[in-house]
């Protein structure tokens, strides 16, 4: 499985092989009993993050693995993203990222809708992966 990973200008495409996804579950019920016990989410902290925070915590990671060069952490937290959310194929990760993104998209010839997260949003979709910057003072 190809899972791609959009940071500013460059994507990413990081190669999951099958038998990654079926062998990491003992790995990824790991990180899902860490995340049990509450994680520290910007300001916040999160008693309980549900699946779409848990994939937040986990593209941070990726981008950490990716950043560092560390290609099997990078395809383990892909996996977990990929098996945690069916339907997504790729994350967005940067502070500019919905200009970024649709640009990218276009470039890159993939479909989807960016959605600013600066105001409340209301509406239905299948997958959204969100990494939300910190505010600027």
């Amino acid at each position: 499985m190809r899972f791609r990973v959009v940071i500013g200008e460059q994507v990413y495409a990081i190669e999951v092989p099958e038998a990654m996804l079926r062998e990491s579950a003992e790995f990824h019920a790991k990180l899902d009993h860490d995340m049990d016990r509450g994680w520290q989410m910007s300001r916040e902290f999160v008693a309980q993050p549900d699946r779409l925070q848990r994939c937040q915590i986990v593209a941070d990671k990726l981008l950490t693995s990716i950043t560092q060069g560390n290609q099997a952490t990078a395809m383990l937290m892909a996996a977990y993203i990929a098996l945690r959310m069916p339907g997504a194929v790729g994350v967005d990760i940067d502070p500019d990222a919905v200009t970024a993104a649709r640009a990218n998209a276009r470039r890159n010839g993939v479909a989807g809708e960016f959605f600013e997260g600066r105001a409340p949003l209301t509406f239905t979709a299948d997958v959204v992966i969100a990494n939300i910057p910190e505010p600027q003072p």
